[in-house]
């Protein structure tokens, strides 16, 4: 279980990090097509976890593997809002 005195992971503070992640599933349920909602369904077994688990969470690589997603045509399979929160999450903006 994740400390429950912290505050921060790293310089984040941990209440941005859940903010981050329930924006990101909100705007998939509510925007995404099926198959967005089918890889945040997927991903979202690993992502929930992390704030429970006793390491600290790796936000920024769980981010940049989540951008590295793509369709097999090479377009990014996530909405333009959607990129741009993950991208703020992989380069700790």
């Amino acid at each position: 279980m994740m400390n429950p005195d912290a505050t921060h992971f790293g310089q984040v503070r941990i209440v941005r990090l859940r903010r981050s992640v329930s924006e990101l599933r909100e705007s998939c349920r509510s925007e995404g097509t099926p198959r967005i909602q089918a890889a945040w369904d997927d991903a979202e077994q690993w992502i929930d976890p992390i704030f429970t688990a006793s390491a600290a969470p790796d936000v920024k690589t769980a981010a940049q593997v989540l951008l590295a997603a793509r369709n097999p045509d090479g377009s990014t399979i996530l909405p333009a809002h959607v990129l741009e929160m993950l991208t703020a999450l992989a380069t700790d903006r």
